[in-house]
């Protein structure tokens, strides 16, 4: 029987290997383009990065992918900024938010501002019009089991003007004595901005989204009845894994809780008119729900992950005109810049019977 299964697991491997539309290499992005934990935006023109670490930012030309300009350094001083904790760009701008100041330059890298907030938030987003969204984490004692995110209104000096959603769900992780305890997976709760809307996903209430307009004003709401997947002995086995090569704190003694369902989803990105919703991989794969805007005409393709060559998501891609895009360390020499792939979202999808 378990030789049954392996034999099985390889000749998938093997048919999606030939049948799924695999990774395309854009090119390298040439410069001093060495990151280590990069935020990655684009719009038609141009590629902006964000190094988290390095606290600095970088812009390409979408074309050639030549570097054109850097902006923002590490420090203190107005246009530099520390271990930026979100970035976001709109028509004009790139919009940096590090600790509690958001720094905003051009989009050709000149600095044209910042704001202070009088807390630390988790992110900044422009919402245009002097308006920004700002989010804080806050549970009433260090070790609860669970967490509550509040989205807040600003205007744009810096003046609370509303709170307009909450969200409770299971913490990422708590404290009990000088023991750390960490969950995974974690729950996807975020905020997208895209044209005149804010859409919240919330994967504490299953496949869940919220639709505001850009006062506060809840528009309609997005929940599509898919069942939770309990996670396998593989899928456990997979994520001990990708947790094993993260660094581990010497600080404190750390113990990790695999819970025993996956979240609806694990991470979205709202543009082109859709909304392009990320599974965590189970059964070694990856689905992705893409529904437009009133969660409608639902469609739907997956990725097969070779052994343990997960597809990115997160800060270091993106998605755009229908692809999404990320960035890997160059094997061959990875001080020499970071390579740029896109994956085809749209071909091969087909719609979802619901």
């Amino acid at each position: 029987m378990k030789y049954t299964r392996i034999l099985l697991l390889i000749i998938t491997l093997l048919l999606n290997i030939l049948l799924t539309p695999q990774e395309k290499k854009v090119g390298t992005l040439k410069g001093d383009s060495y990151f280590k934990a990069p935020y990655l935006l684009m719009d038609d023109q141009k590629i902006f990065i964000v190094d988290k670490f390095l606290s600095k930012g970088f812009i390409y030309n979408r074309k050639t992918l030549e570097q054109i300009a850097e902006f923002g350094d590490k420090g203190e001083a107005p246009s530099e900024f520390m271990y930026p904790g979100a970035v976001n760009i709109d028509d004009k701008y790139v919009y940096v938010s590090a600790d509690v100041k958001l720094c905003i330059f051009t989009k050709e890298g000149k600095f044209v501002k910042e704001f202070r907030m009088p807390m630390r938030p988790g992110e900044f987003q422009p919402l245009g019009n002097n308006r920004f969204l700002a989010n804080t984490y806050y549970r009433s004692r260090r070790n609860d089991i669970n967490i509550k995110q509040l989205y807040r209104l600003y205007d744009n000096n810096v003046l609370f003007k509303k709170d307009f959603f909450t969200s409770e769900f299971h913490c990422y992780f708590r404290f009990v004595g000088n023991k750390k305890i960490s969950y995974y997976p974690i729950d996807c709760v975020n905020a997208v901005v895209y044209k005149n809307n804010i859409y919240f996903g919330d994967t504490a209430r299953g496949f869940y989204f919220a639709v505001f307009n850009r006062d506060g004003k809840q528009l309609y709401e997005i929940k599509l009845d898919f069942p939770k997947k309990r996670l396998s002995g593989d899928d456990k086995k997979l994520l001990k894994f990708q947790l094993s090569k993260r660094k581990k704190s010497s600080e404190f003694e750390t113990e990790t809780v695999i819970r025993e369902e996956h979240p609806a989803y694990q991470f979205f990105y709202v543009n082109d008119d859709r909304i392009y919703v990320f599974t965590p991989v189970i059964d070694w794969k990856t689905r992705i729900y893409i529904m437009d805007l009133k969660g409608k005409n639902v469609r739907k393709t997956e990725v097969m992950h070779i052994i343990f060559d997960i597809l990115p998501i997160g800060s270091q891609s993106y998605v755009h005109k229908g692809k999404l895009y990320y960035l890997k360390e160059n094997q061959e020499d990875p001080d020499a810049g970071a390579e740029l792939y896109e994956f085809d979202l749209l071909k091969n999808s087909v719609p979802v019977n619901r």
